[in-house]
């Protein structure tokens, strides 16, 4: 039975405190663009520390003893980020165990279980020896994995622990406080390190203060990707439970996409490639460029990236240009030299998958439609407005027949981007053919995850299409 309900957020200031007390600043907890690549909508809150501010909130109202709690288990299940509205619920069970949700919305972020003891902690504050050291930078995957406990350096300092845990501090003592802040240095800045994220952490409380705080990998399983750590601290033992996240997809190189595409085959194509400077619009401008083709790729908010592409291709003797466009910005399409082109790939895509706070939210819906139907019409009919030929491809996707649980807004935009399409292709036949094509899921950042099951890459995806689209201007679009 629920009885103790409330909220919390955790703000930018907070989230920042909490990298500069602990020194995990792995960068999808630091940088924001880091984050999105990897997948996320920004930089995520480290799970510790919304775990940390959830039990000082509760144990301020002295509505459970935790000077007498034996273990607290920590399951992490979606990313908090800064801001969320966390609405915590407090449960006791009919053993005495304390069940506590985090929820934003209707989704569970974490849960945590604490389970009381025979006896009251014995204090531990002040022992845990804090270094001066503090590492810099997390190691990468890659590196070897320790054989045996490896000391960490903590550089906490004792009254922050205390500022920011206060009553927390004072019933379990500060030096557990600070062993459990330290899981998040250990699975963000040691191992699994960069590419890591943390399911599980499960807490034993003991009466066996230390100066050091330790770890060893107790377990590693590479099909899963799973690594499980023994840590020990001072008055606190745990078992941790964490990920290797997959590493970026790094995009072909445009030197490999010359060996597999034939001279001057794409060179009747002038391409505006809106959403070209990652994934599929990316691969497809250097396919067309090694080609002979001349893209001109677009960018909304990825400018460094778009760069990238077209200095790859440019540094090896291809041709491409680019320019800024955000297609919902009707200012912005209508800048567009339709003159130039006489084909249009339209990848432009917001993030697809978010984490959701309902079954259908209407608000991601109407951003993917925005994107898929509003900016894809103001293209379309620029083109039309100024006579001038054009193929518009639109890259559909088989989540629509797959029914992908957890992107219903996604594909239900998509679903109604090709009914536009078909609507559009029946009343203007002449100077506009549509080329709508569902594709499957192809390895990129927006689909890489733990167990992602995307493999196709995006060159063998893409290049049938753009060959296809290549015969139809040879052909004059019959």
């Amino acid at each position: 039975m629920v009885f103790y309900e409330t909220s919390f957020t955790i703000d930018e200031n907070n989230h920042e405190h909490f990298m500069n007390i602990s020194g995990d600043t792995n960068p999808i907890h630091s940088d924001n663009q880091f984050a999105k690549s990897a997948g996320f909508e920004k930089r995520l809150i480290h799970g510790i520390n919304s775990v940390l501010n959830i039990l000082e909130l509760i144990s301020g109202q002295n509505i459970i003893d935790f000077s007498s709690v034996a273990t607290c288990t920590a399951a992490f299940h979606k990313p908090v980020f800064e801001g969320d509205i966390l609405k915590i619920f407090v449960e006791k069970n009919k053993d005495n165990s304390i069940d506590i949700s985090a929820r934003v919305g209707i989704t569970t972020c974490f849960d945590i279980t604490l389970d009381y003891g025979d006896h009251k902690l014995a204090v531990c504050d002040g022992l845990i020896f804090t270094s001066t050291e503090r590492r810099k930078k997390p190691i990468l995957q890659i590196q070897s994995q320790p054989k045996e406990y490896e000391k960490i350096h903590i550089n906490i300092v004792p009254s922050d622990i205390t500022k920011a845990y206060p009553s927390l501090s004072s019933q379990i003592g500060m030096d557990r406080v600070m062993s459990m802040a330290s899981i998040s240095t250990i699975v963000g800045m040691y191992w699994p390190g960069e590419f890591s994220f943390c399911s599980k952490m499960a807490f034993s409380f003991n009466d066996s203060p230390t100066k050091d705080i330790n770890y060893k990998i107790d377990f590693n399983d590479e099909r899963l990707r799973l690594t499980i750590l023994n840590v020990t601290g001072s008055g606190v033992t745990a078992k941790v439970h964490a990920f290797f996240r997959p590493t970026p997809i790094v995009e072909t190189a445009y030197t490999e996409i010359l060996e597999k595409v034939e001279t001057e085959q794409f060179a009747n194509q002038k391409a505006l490639i809106i959403g070209g400077s990652k994934g599929l619009g990316a691969t497809t401008a250097k396919i067309i460029a090694a080609g002979g083709g001349t893209p001109t790729i677009t960018y909304a908010s990825s400018k460094k990236s778009a760069h990238a592409v077209m200095n790859d291709i440019i540094e090896n003797t291809g041709n491409c240009d680019m320019l800024p466009l955000n297609v919902l910005n009707q200012d912005d399409v209508n800048s567009i030299d339709v003159s130039q082109y006489n084909v249009v790939y339209f990848f432009a895509t917001p993030q697809i998958f978010t984490r959701k706070t309902k079954i259908f939210d209407p608000k991601l819906y109407q951003n993917f439609a925005s994107h898929y139907c509003d900016g894809l019409l103001k293209v379309i009919e620029r083109f039309i407005e100024a006579r001038k030929k054009v193929i518009i491809f639109n890259p559909s996707t088989t989540d629509i027949e797959e029914k992908t649980p957890g992107i219903e807004e996604y594909y239900l935009a998509k679903q109604l981007g090709e009914e536009m399409l078909a609507l559009i292709a029946s009343h203007h036949t002449d100077n506009v053919k549509i080329i709508s094509k569902r594709l499957p899921k192809v390895k990129t950042n927006q689909t890489t995850s733990i167990l992602s099951t995307a493999t196709t890459t995006t060159e063998a995806v893409i290049q049938p299409y753009i060959l296809e689209i290549t015969a139809h201007i040879t052909d004059n679009f019959s």
